[in-house]
C-alpha cells in the first residue's frame, strides 16, 4: 500500500498516460539552502525529508519546546535566508525541508494534515531560549506571505511562527502493536508524544509565563458563523479541508470545507481557492436539474465552507 506523498509523486509523472512510479528525482527540483555558515560549527546532514543543521555547541535535551516556522510555496527559500541568519548567529540548531518537491508534496491534498505547514523546526536549548525568539522570528516572517496554518501547533501572535512541545530526538516506543513516538514524563515514566490535529500538549507541561502573558488569540466572535452550520460528524478529512454533516437554515446539508495555502494541486491551487471556483460554478449551474442543489457558501476564519443539499443514497466507496 502506497501514502498519500507517494501517491501523488506517482500522478506527477507525465512521461505515460497511466499511474506508475515517478521518474522526478530530487535533483530536478530546487534545493533549499540556508544563510552561510562556518562549517567547522555546524553540522550539515541532508536526508530524504529533512536538512539538519546543528551547531556544535549545542547539548540539546531530548524534549522541550520547539518552533515551526510556515511559509508560503512562493517565498519559502527567501523566508529561509532570512529565517536561517538569525538561527546560525545565534547558535540555535534547526531543521528545514530540502527542497521545493519535498515541500510541494507536504502541502498536497493527500500529504499527513497533522505535520503539513512545518518548513523550518528550531531547537531552543531551554524556555529562556524558545521565549527570546519568538518575537524576533515573527519580525522577520511578517515580511512575508502567509503560510499554511499547522493544525497540531499554536500560532505566536497570529503570525508564521508556530510552537508545540514534543520530542526533539526519536524516542519510541511500541503500543498496541504500533510504533508511537514518546516522551519523558518528570517520574521518568514513557507517554505518548501525540500527533493530532489540534493543539495538545502533556498535562505536566505549562506554557511559559512570557507566552501566557503576551500570546494573543482570534476574537472569539470570529468563529460564531461555525454554530450556524450546526456540524453533526466527519465523512472525511484532507490537507485541503474536511467534508461534514450538518443542518444549515433548515437543510440537511454536506458541507465542504477549504484551507487556504495547503491542499495544493497540480495547478498550485489550495483548498480556499478549489471550494471558492465550484460554488461559482454551482450557482452557474443551479437552474440544471441533475446537478445537486447550492444552499451556502460562508467564509468563516481562514477558511470557506461550501454548503450544498444532502442527498440519500449509496456512496460510490
Amino acid at each position: 500500500m502506497i501514502n498519500g506523498t507517494d501517491y501523488v509523486k506517482y500522478i506527477k509523472n507525465k512521461s505515460i498516460p497511466f499511474y506508475s512510479h515517478s521518474n522526478n528525482k530530487k535533483d530536478d527540483s530546487i534545493t533549499f539552502h540556508s544563510a552561510s555558515y562556518n562549517k567547522s560549527n555546524w553540522n550539515s546532514i541532508i536526508t530524504d525529508d529533512w536538512h539538519y543543521m546543528m551547531h556544535n555547541s549545542n547539548d540539546l535535551p531530548d524534549q522541550g519546546w520547539k518552533i515551526h516556522i510556515s511559509a508560503n510555496l512562493e517565498d519559502a527559500q527567501e523566508v529561509l535566508i532570512k529565517v536561517s541568519e538569525l538561527l546560525i548567529t545565534t547558535k540555535v540548531s534547526f531543521k528545514f525541508i530540502p527542497d521545493f518537491l519535498t515541500l510541494e508534496l507536504s502541502y498536497s491534498k493527500n500529504a499527513d494534515r497533522i505535520e503539513a505547514g512545518k518548513f523550518i523546526t528550531i531547537y531552543p536549548k531551554n524556555d529562556t531560549e524558545f521565549c527570546e525568539l519568538l518575537d524576533p522570528l515573527k519580525r522577520i516572517t511578517d515580511q512575508f506571505k502567509e503560510g499554511p496554518y499547522i493544525l497540531n501547533d499554536r500560532p505566536w501572535k497570529q503570525s508564521n511562527v508556530y510552537y508545540r512541545y514534543g520530542g526533539f530526538r526519536a524516542m519510541t516506543a511500541i503500543k498496541d502493536g504500533r510504533t508511537i513516538y514518546v516522551i519523558r514524563t518528570p517520574d521518568g515514566d514513557f507517554i505518548e508524544d501525540k500527533r493530532v490535529p489540534y493543539f495538545s500538549k502533556p498535562d505536566f507541561v505549562n506554557e511559559p509565563i512570557y507566552i501566557q502573558e503576551n500570546n494573543t488569540y482570534p476574537n472569539p466572535e470570529t468563529f460564531a458563523k461555525l454554530d450556524s452550520l450546526n456540524i453533526k460528524e466527519a465523512l472525511h478529512f484532507s490537507n485541503a479541508g474536511g467534508v461534514y454533516v450538518g443542518k444549515y437554515k433548515g437543510h440537511d446539508v454536506v458541507i465542504k470545507e477549504g484551507r487556504p495555502f495547503i491542499g495544493i494541486d497540480q495547478k498550485q491551487c489550495d483548498g480556499f481557492t478549489r471550494i471558492k471556483a465550484e460554488y461559482k460554478t454551482l450557482m452557474k449551474l443551479k437552474y440544471v436539474a441533475v446537478v445537486v442543489d447550492l444552499i451556502g457558501y460562508e467564509k468563516i476564519w481562514k477558511h470557506n465552507y461550501l454548503i450544498e443539499e444532502k442527498i440519500p443514497g449509496e456512496t460510490l466507496g
